[in-house]
């Protein structure tokens, strides 16, 4: 039972560190100064 719960755990905070706009993603686009609520809605319009 140990095992299982081991590899559960693993595989859940896998997926949740490595999906796209996870937590390491917000807090590269916070150390490049952009808010994690622009890269989540894809940017929005550009500066021209």
């Amino acid at each position: 039972m140990f095992p299982t719960l081991i590899g559960i755990v693993t595989i859940t905070f896998l997926i949740i560190q490595f999906v796209p706009g996870g937590p390491i993603d917000q807090m590269k686009s916070l150390l490049r100064g952009h808010s994690a609520s622009m890269t989540e809605a894809g940017g929005g319009a550009q500066k021209m």
